[in-house]
């Protein structure tokens, strides 16, 4: 994952210090109440959005963390090697990305797009997800009434060439609305439903325990 804006900070300077807050080995950070129209990108930084904050742009880190303040609006988050971290009642009007760090989703976040995670884990308490949570490697947790819309799709690898185990948790009383789908055959799949926990489409290509 290359931000774009570290392309234009070389090429188009004045374009940068319009739309984009850029930079290699710093963090951002937003304090709280904050209103921003501008994408923030860092590489080897941590990207941290305090409460009631709204940021209209991409937020995008390569080794770093974000973590996003109660009650704030953000747009999409990506992440590649750093964990994903938000607080009580966030709003995610896009989608939330990351390849090898964890997401977790306190009570009252609503994402308004999709999740998707190749290698960290998934943990979504109290959270409503509007389409479908993506995974390759990684497990994923339903906790404490958290509400997935769409479904769970468990992607193929494209260099699969060993089996592997993914573990499913909705538990608490969650709610899948859609389907569970393997779309791996080296994907060793288990589904686990508890206290309440519910998938209400098809549960395809995993074993279900009860």
């Amino acid at each position: 994952m290359r931000p774009k804006c570290f392309v234009w900070l070389v090429w188009a300077a004045p374009v940068v210090l319009c739309g984009c807050n850029a930079t290699v080995n710093r963090s951002i950070a937003l304090g709280d109440g904050k209103t921003v129209r501008f994408s923030h990108h860092t590489v080897n930084g941590s990207i941290t959005i305090g409460s009631n904050c709204d940021v209209q742009a991409t937020c995008e880190s390569v080794n770093g963390a974000i973590t996003v303040g109660p009650d704030s609006r953000v747009r999409t988050l990506q992440a590649v090697n750093g964990q994903i971290d938000l607080r009580e009642r966030v709003i995610v009007q896009g989608n939330i990305s990351s390849v090898n760090g964890s997401i977790r989703c306190s009570p009252g976040v609503r994402v308004e797009r999709g999740v998707s995670s190749a290698n960290g884990k998934v943990e979504l308490a109290g959270t409503t997800v509007a389409r479908d949570i993506k995974t390759h490697n990684t497990d994923v947790t339903l906790l404490r009434g958290s509400i997935v819309e769409g479904g769970i799709i468990v992607r193929r690898r494209r260099d699969s060439d060993s089996r592997r185990r993914v573990e499913i948790r909705v538990t608490d009383g969650s709610l899948v609305k859609g389907d569970v789908v393997v779309q791996d055959a080296d994907a060793e799949v288990a589904v686990y439903l508890s206290n309440g926990g519910m998938v209400q489409g098809q549960i395809e290509g995993a074993t279900v325990f009860r």
